[in-house]
């Protein structure tokens, strides 16, 4: 009845899930560090200090609280979070993590860690293989463009195209509009850049 990694059952409306809140990720971590916990007990746990910072390239983008319950704001981040990551990959940046945090007075941050902050201007696009009715459409589509190729690799037809975005801030501009929000380049230094206490 309920799809969610852990349930439990609302003793007063039975149809409510009491732990829908608790991702998957979130009781996962709670599973290892209960194990690591168990194996070499110690106080550190429950008093964890922040783990070492490492410097890697993150696009944070911070929008002001809005005025609505807590468990409305974070459902709503989260889903915007998991559609602008996707947005971040189609637009060929390689995402190694992300998150949201919020002080849940002032701000939410949807966080991103990224291989590169900048990508280069070409790209190499795949077409479909040459046995496919589509590699025509897609050889007619690039053939009056500004494009190298199209050519054959393998089985299939490809071109080397200018990406659209290749600054991250202009693909995040693009899906977002420009305003209601700030974008900050490489300054965030939270926990999605550090060593992990809980299971260290």
């Amino acid at each position: 009845r309920f799809k969610a990694p852990l349930v439990v059952v609302d003793p007063v409306d039975p149809n409510r899930n009491a732990a829908a809140a608790v991702s998957l990720t979130s009781m996962s971590t709670f599973i290892l560090a209960a194990r690591r916990f168990l194996k070499r007990p110690s106080l550190s746990y429950f008093q964890p200090q922040p783990g070492a910072f490492l410097r890697l390239n993150t696009v944070e983008v911070v929008f002001p609280y809005p005025n609505e319950p807590p468990d409305t704001v974070w459902g709503r981040f989260k889903r915007a979070g998991r559609a602008l990551y996707k947005w971040l990959r189609e637009c060929g940046f390689k995402i190694l993590r992300w998150g949201a945090e919020s002080d849940e007075k002032t701000y939410v941050s949807l966080i991103y860690v990224l291989e590169q902050v900048e990508l280069a201007p070409y790209m190499l696009h795949r077409g479909p293989p040459v046995y496919d009715d589509a590699a025509d459409a897609f050889v007619e589509k690039y053939v009056n463009e500004e494009v190298v190729g199209p050519f054959v690799q393998g089985s299939r037809v490809y071109v080397i195209k200018r990406r659209r975005y290749t600054d991250v801030s202009d693909c995040i501009r693009a899906r977002l509009g420009r305003g209601g929000y700030e974008i900050r380049i490489n300054t965030y230094d939270g926990d999605l850049v550090r060593k992990n206490p809980w299971i260290t």
